[in-house]
């Protein structure tokens, strides 16, 4: 009877916080329905079948726990609790739990609800009880983590289960407005907060607190206001911040792989969430693959970590041969992570480590281009040896002109003749360029762009009209005699151009 007349108080105190609020009376819309509509929580409660457990507690525990929740985190939480259907509680127990999807598809009454919470109690010594407790929001079809707590009696599970239930509970926010990276968003049933609003902790697990970690979720319903298989799906690589409590709304800034995450568009079908996310793990594997193949692991790569706007980043490893590199949880948490293939940048992301044991990153593949850079270094290396040896000789022949040495300067043409040609560098680039084909059209755009810069050069340096000009030259010394010399070529300069 306390607990009830405890409920009744904080509903009768939320409703006047709402009644007397001037917004609530200039604003009557779903947004205004979002801030004052508590969370409708299902519970599920599965029972291990052991004589340590009582029988009737199937059910007689899930309205006790009802009763005890509602009571003690008030009308912020609507919580309706049952045993947990026998026909998926092997699919919703298991570590891989059923597709939220085909879960709600089963179970029509669950697109009601915000989030199903499901309570698992075992037995695991005569004198020991395990709760496993774990989330799933069912708007961004989110599942948690499994949370575990022991207990050593009978008499600590409600206690046990109105605590596992607040630590698996993820805070829910609507993104209101984007403006480059700063995000504006309203809480949801965020007026019916009773507190000091000094912050979140396990009696008031609903609160939103700055330095607080989102994931971002698209929501979109058809023409019926049904929300089909795909049309849910998160915004990848994509956190925000919470950095300021104002109200019922939050200023985030928002970190992401992508120049613009967010739609830009309003409709009434269109819903972006945001959810409040921890970490859980010490770290984060973090996969890379080929973005057009996702079984190739790329390898190799370095990556850094570093603090978000901050400017000094800070060498985590490399990827191995699987394409994995470990990523520790430290402080800040969010991270932003460079990816890079020699001095290239092949993106960045950020990532809250520890909040998922493998992260996935399909990134391009840039060996292609790696592999071009070193076949064309050594062209381009060749092509300044072979620069220099016309020069030289070039410089030789006009030498000889000058002191009347015609047969000297014919051989030193002759020579000249039989080094490689412009024609035979370019056929040779053109034999290597066939050979690497990607089928990432950027890295192929930038590995023809490299081939065509080669190219340049060899109509820059290896004009075939030199040996004609000095042929002529001598045939013109010999009949007229030796003509004034002309200056130079730089030879030095020639191959300074070329390495650049």
């Amino acid at each position: 009877m306390a607990n009830q007349h405890k409920l009744v108080l904080r509903y009768l105190i939320a409703f006047v916080c709402v009644v007397i609020t001037p917004s609530w009376t200039g604003r009557v819309n779903a947004q205004s329905l979002w801030e004052v509509t508590p969370y409708k929580i299902q519970v599920w409660v599965q029972l291990e079948s052991n004589a340590l457990i009582p029988a009737d507690w199937n059910s007689n525990l899930p309205p006790r726990l009802a009763e005890l929740m509602e009571s003690t985190v008030g009308a912020q939480w609507d919580v309706a609790a049952a045993p947990i259907p026998t026909e998926v509680s092997d699919l919703v127990l298991s570590d891989s739990p059923i597709d939220p999807f085909a879960l709600e598809d089963r179970f029509k009454e669950l697109a009601a609800f915000d989030k199903l919470v499901v309570l698992d109690l075992q037995v695991t010594s005569a004198s020991g009880y395990l709760l496993r407790s774990r989330e799933l929001d069912i708007p961004t079809r989110r599942w948690g983590r499994w949370h575990l707590q022991e207990m050593g009696t009978l008499d600590e599970v409600e206690q046990a289960a109105l605590k596992s239930t607040c630590a698996v509970f993820s805070p829910v926010l609507e993104i209101e407005s984007v403006e480059e990276d700063q995000v504006r968003t309203v809480l949801k049933a965020g007026s019916l907060h009773v507190g000091d609003g000094t912050g979140r902790d396990w009696e008031r697990p609903t609160f939103i607190q700055p330095g607080d970690v989102l994931e971002c979720y698209i929501r979109k319903t058809n023409r019926d206001g049904i929300v089909g298989e795909d049309g849910v799906s998160p915004i990848k690589y994509t956190l925000l911040t919470v950095d300021k409590i104002t109200g019922n709304h939050a200023t985030c800034t928002s970190y992401s792989g992508f120049r613009q995450p967010f739609s830009t568009r309003r409709s009434t079908r269109l819903q972006q969430l945001a959810i409040v996310v921890r970490s859980w793990t010490p770290s984060t594997l973090v996969r890379v693959v080929d973005r057009k193949d996702d079984v190739t692991p790329l390898a190799g790569l370095e990556v850094y970590s570093r603090q978000p706007g901050g400017e000094k980043s800070t060498l985590v490893g490399r990827t191995n041969w699987r394409g994995e590199v470990v990523v520790p949880l430290i402080d800040p948490p969010v991270r932003i992570l460079l990816f890079k293939s020699g001095s290239r940048l092949l993106g960045k992301l950020p990532v809250l480590p520890g909040s998922e044991q493998e992260l996935l990153v399909p990134l391009r593949n840039d060996e292609g281009r790696l592999e071009a850079e070193g076949l064309l270094v050594g062209i381009q290396e060749s092509l300044v040896d072979l620069v220099a040896r016309r020069e030289i000789l070039s410089m030789r022949i006009d030498q000889r002109i000058e002191e009347g040495q015609y047969d000297e300067a014919q051989d030193l043409i002759d020579e000249l003749r039989r080094l490689p040609s412009r024609e035979e560098f370019s056929n040779t680039a053109q034999q290597r360029s066939q050979s690497l084909v990607t089928s990432d059209n950027s890295v192929q755009l930038k590995i023809d762009q490299l081939f065509a810069d080669t190219r340049d050069l060899f109509r820059q340096f290896l004009d075939p009209s030199k040996v004609e000009q000095l042929q002529q030259k001598l045939r013109d010394a010999r009949e007229n005699g030796p003509t004034q010399p002309t200056e130079d070529s730089d030879t030095e300069t020639a191959a300074a151009e070329i390495s650049e």
